[in-house]
């Protein structure tokens, strides 16, 4: 038995892959996400695709995929929408609360963001510059997180580690800091002991 495919299945495939693309990219837009290998990409595509083709079919009352210019656009401007709402809704406090109890990820995924928010309230770090000098601080904020941006984090309580006197030095204010800057972070509860 020979299989043909036809230009009609590739339509079809592409239909229903596209909506999903769609959302996925205009989701992207408001959240920046990391970039994803085309197998992942084509899979997530796919597996989002079909709820969107269902639910566009069902509120306009369609009975069966079509690969006509006007349901095409119509199912791709459905697909953008879908994924605007999709991040705002992420912005709701009910959603953010009912998806961090469900352990997801944070929605810029941020990895350095998303572990200082596992954090005690006011447990501090140790950060080593890639200069070789350290300081501790508590991690307050960090600036929005954009795919090729550069990233920035906020410190307060800041201790400065001494080498001449392998001591740690409180100082006044607080610290914004490159993430390019940094070498690496390690968590402390107290301020180090010298």
């Amino acid at each position: 038995m020979e299989a043909v495919i036809s230009v009609q299945d590739v339509a079809n495939i592409i239909t229903l892959v596209a909506p999903g693309y769609f959302a996925l990219k205009t989701y992207s837009i408001i959240y920046a996400k990391a970039e994803k290998d085309f197998s992942q990409l084509v899979l997530l595509s796919a597996i989002f695709s079909l709820p969107i083709v269902a639910t566009y079919s069902l509120v306009f009352g369609l009975h069966d995929v079509s690969t006509d210019l006007r349901y095409t656009l119509g199912l791709i401007g459905f697909s953008v929408a879908v994924g605007f709402v999709f991040a705002r809704m992420r912005r709701m406090k009910p959603v953010r609360r009912l998806l961090r109890a469900l352990r997801f990820p944070a929605a810029e995924e941020d990895f350095l963001k998303l572990q200082f928010g596992k954090l005690p309230k006011m447990e501090g770090v140790t950060v080593k510059l890639k200069n070789g000098e350290m300081f501790f601080g508590t991690p307050q904020g960090a600036s929005k997180y954009h795919a090729d941006g550069e990233r920035r984090y906020f410190f307060s309580n800041v201790a400065w580690f001494v080498k001449k006197t392998k001591k740690w030095e409180p100082r006044p204010g607080s610290i914004i800091i490159a993430l390019a800057e940094i070498e690496y972070f390690e968590s402390f509860s107290p301020l180090p002991e010298d």
